[in-house]
């Protein structure tokens, strides 16, 4: 079935048991002109025959199977087949309420110049799905309440800025013009991680023009379960020092460059010793000389058993040198 509408691509892997209830959120849509792209990226579990089933049953539900490739190769096999005017995304362990598509396909439909528009978020536990928070189920009550998605959009700076300090949104928020994906491209494949956020500055940086449309019953519904990618702390981080490096090959401003090697340091800062030799490796070629010294200086305060009130002293001392 060709859709004229949107296209709504579901990559999956070995996550049947949640695959129902995300086709049944696209049912549920106020607006119903939607196709569902559902990429069966080499599951060993039940999501075959989860995807014969609804398929049977939903005519305006495609079912592509590949050899596993990972999220990006998924998304990508679901663009290649993607026709409509639009295009959402929708992992197959997560929802979209019922006034997602109707909203954002208005918004786009108000404005030709706005090639994405994205909503809010709201993250619910697997386990416990009447337990909901705006920023993730953290254990700290007050952080759990900051709606940070309306907090960054409220940012003047241009996208690809924000972009450059931290990802602005979840990948279900968005809806996108497919004709702004044909300009950007595929989603890159080599990140383990972060490969939205990665799609997000290629968009902004070739032009694409987002725009927020936070409305009543249009969340993103992000499912919290040990699973969950965001988990994998090590490989998390590895995508994110790739992605640093990418940023840096393509920032030329000293300013922005010295957000993207702050953001860089700082996930290693958070992880183990043996992250400063994967952040060197990754970020290091694309260094300037001077940036080297900064980071050869960072990573010796990072590694050296030194008290952190001492560090602080450092950083204040001599902020030219370990300005990060």
């Amino acid at each position: 079935m060709q859709c004229d509408l949107v296209d709504v691509i579901v990559p999956c892997f070995n996550q049947g048991r949640f695959l129902r209830a995300a086709i049944e959120s696209l049912q549920a849509q106020s607006l119903q002109d939607w196709r569902a792209i559902v990429v069966d990226d080499g599951s060993s579990d039940e999501t075959p025959a989860v995807c014969d089933a609804l398929a049977a049953r939903e005519p305006r539900m495609t079912v592509l199977r590949k050899f596993n490739g990972g999220l990006s190769s998924a998304r990508n096999a679901g663009l290649r087949k993607a026709t409509a005017e639009f295009v959402q995304f929708l992992d197959a362990d997560d929802l979209l309420e019922a006034g997602k598509l109707a909203a954002h396909v208005a918004c786009l439909r108000r404005d030709e110049r706005v090639d994405v528009v994205f909503g809010n978020a709201m993250y619910f536990d697997d386990a416990n799905p009447q337990r909901m928070a705006r920023n993730g189920l953290t254990a700290d009550p007050v952080r759990r309440d900051v709606d940070w998605i309306s907090a960054y959009a409220a940012d003047a700076r241009p996208m690809h800025e924000k972009l450059l300090v931290r990802n602005q949104f979840p990948v279900p928020c968005a809806l996108i013009r497919r004709c702004a994906v044909e300009r950007a491209g595929l989603f890159d494949e080599t990140l383990p991680t972060l490969e939205d956020w990665d799609f997000w500055m290629r968009l902004a940086l070739a032009g694409a023009r987002f725009n927020y449309e936070p409305t009543n019953g249009a969340d993103a519904l992000i499912r919290v379960h040990t699973s969950s990618l965001s988990h994998q702390r090590p490989k998390m981080r590895l995508g994110a020092y790739l992605l640093a490096a990418k940023d840096l090959r393509r920032v030329d401003d000293p300013r922005l460059r010295r957000i993207v090697l702050a953001r860089a340091f700082d996930v290693c800062r958070r992880g183990a010793l043996s992250d400063i030799s994967a952040l060197r490796a990754a970020v290091g070629p694309a260094l300037l000389p001077d940036e080297t010294r900064v980071l050869r200086a960072s990573l010796w305060l990072h590694a050296a058993p030194i008290p952190f009130r001492v560090v602080s002293l450092l950083r204040r001392k001599m902020p030219q040198t370990f300005g990060l």
